[in-house]
């Protein structure tokens, strides 16, 4: 997902070496595929069975700079 890609990036975010789910939560946001429309809309795209960590983090991501 664009923003958590951004917050890992710049640092904002970071997954602890010892979360017992990030590299699972790592391999799910490696697997996203997201496509921009020509109106600026966003979809979002697992290519695996599971997203819900990636979609739980950006929420709370979201909630939080809220």
């Amino acid at each position: 997902m664009i923003g958590l890609d951004l917050m890992l990036e710049a640092g904002t975010l970071e997954i602890g070496a010892g979360l017992e789910m990030g590299e699972e939560m790592l391999a799910e946001l490696r697997a996203m595929e997201v496509s921009v429309s020509g109106r600026g809309h966003e979809r979002f795209e697992g290519t695996r069975a599971h997203d819900d960590l990636v979609l739980a983090t950006a929420l709370a991501c979201w909630r939080a700079r809220r």
